[in-house]
């Protein structure tokens, strides 16, 4: 599993297992006397937000193969 850094999900249920783990609703959940907010969109909808906002931020392993103007290293 040497890969297993650069993966952050392959479940499309990935964001409702994440709120179970919480094992709480969130602070502004519509319906805070829930267990969690597995099942709810507000979960999912910030959830999505904070992984794009990281995978925004990650800069791609292959780019140190490119030069300045993205081609190729000449070998």
């Amino acid at each position: 599993m040497k890969h297993h850094a650069y993966i952050d999900s392959a479940d499309s249920l990935a964001w409702s297992d994440d709120a179970r783990r919480l094992g709480h609703p969130t602070r502004d959940c519509p319906r805070p006397h829930v267990k969690s907010c597995a099942n709810h969109l507000h979960y999912l909808l910030s959830w999505r937000a904070a992984l794009a906002a990281k995978l925004a931020r990650r800069v791609p392993e292959q780019t140190a193969l490119l030069d300045e103007d993205g081609e190729p290293f000449a070998a």
